[in-house]
């Protein structure tokens, strides 16, 4: 049977795949039928697909549409404004308001809890005690979506694989909320695990935080028995070079061993040591590795990975930086530059920030 060409072209041009520019109406509302914001009798929105400008779960609802297509979908809290959490319940105390007001209900405070700083309500105020709420106030609600596109503005000359991989998109599936590394950069990590699949060596990760893309390393060489070495304080940021980075001590505090653990309890091939790298190292000083993944935000950290690293990288084993071109992050390119000045090997920077290695 004959395919018509026309058709199937039509048929590519007018389908989202999830890097184009679009236009559309949205209403969104609540089970009750509350609306919360439409678009529909105004002008459509312009949204930018894949910038992380719009809720993930808005915009895989979007992928896939035609021109001209309406659809209606629900859309789960976690993937519009969170589940409810009571971890962001703070206790304040009047000493963190300012000298001579007086907290009042509803008022909006910035909470800085070991380096992470929440925007949050005031919702009670007790003779001893006042406290702020910092989960949306439409957090744990699902979202209903009733969408109508319009119109592809522009269409990027590129296929964005990442959206059309089963495999690795039942693994962000799994990870998203337990990762501040974006969908295109897991695909990188994602390939660069495939890439390296048959060699000898295991993996490591430096800087796990909450266990998104440790779990995507464990899950990709679930297979292969292979395991994979965590290394990370999991109470935060050490201490930093002023002079040559930005985040400081206690950065990303929010986590926990014992919530990575609970995280990648599905995960059998994972080893976990906590504490300052390189001091938590000598367990894995004999061992030998395919991949690398660096994700230590500041310049000594990254500089011990790669003095520690770079001798146990397998021939054809790959070093990945995820900060390596991030402005938030200019110790991690001084840290990679300086120590392969003087090696064959060259760091290949990545569009998404990121850069890597390949052991020759």
């Amino acid at each position: 049977m004959m395919t018509d060409t026309k058709s199937v072209k039509e048929q590519w041009k007018n389908k989202i795949r999830g890097s184009e520019t679009v236009k559309l109406h949205y209403t969104a509302k609540l089970d009750n039928g509350t609306v919360l914001y439409t678009s529909t009798g105004h002008n459509p929105e312009q949204l930018k697909m894949g910038a992380g400008k719009i809720s993930p779960g808005l915009e895989r609802a979007i992928i896939g549409m035609h021109t001209g297509e309406s659809k209606t979908v629900r859309i789960p809290s976690e993937d519009v404004f969170g589940h409810y959490s009571k971890e962001n319940i703070f206790l304040l105390h009047a000493s963190e308001f300012p000298a001579g007001t007086a907290p009042q209900i509803g008022q909006v405070v910035r909470i800085n809890r070991n380096g992470q700083v929440t925007i949050a309500r005031v919702v009670k105020i007790t003779d001893s005690n006042i406290f702020a709420d910092g989960n949306d106030p439409l957090a744990g609600k699902d979202i209903i979506f009733d969408i109508q596109l319009l119109e592809i503005v522009q269409q990027d000359n590129i296929f964005p694989l990442w959206n059309d991989d089963e495999q690795f998109n039942t693994l962000m599936e799994q990870i998203r909320n337990h990762t501040l590394v974006d969908k295109i950069r897991c695909f990188m990590l994602y390939q660069f695990s495939r890439h390296v699949a048959s060699l000898r060596g295991d993996i490591a990760e430096v800087g796990v935080y909450k266990g998104g893309t440790a779990k995507l390393l464990a899950k990709s060489f679930e297979s292969k028995g292979k395991i994979v070495h965590l290394f990370d304080t999991f109470t935060g940021m050490p201490e930093s070079d002023t002079a040559r980075d930005f985040h400081m001590a206690g950065d990303f505090g929010d986590t926990s061993l014992e919530k990575v653990r609970n995280f990648l309890s599905d995960c059998i091939n994972v080893r976990f040591y906590q504490g300052f790298f390189p001091e938590t190292s000598k367990p894995v000083e004999n061992t030998t590795f395919c991949i690398v993944h660096v994700d230590a935000d500041i310049y000594q950290s990254i500089s011990d990975c790669c003095r520690f690293f770079y001798p146990r990288l397998e021939r054809g084993g790959i070093m990945v930086f995820d900060d390596y071109g991030f402005i938030s992050c200019p110790g991690a390119k001084i840290a990679v530059d300086e120590f392969f000045l003087d090696k064959p090997e060259k760091p290949c920077y990545l569009p998404t920030g990121q850069c890597f290695v390949t052991r020759l």
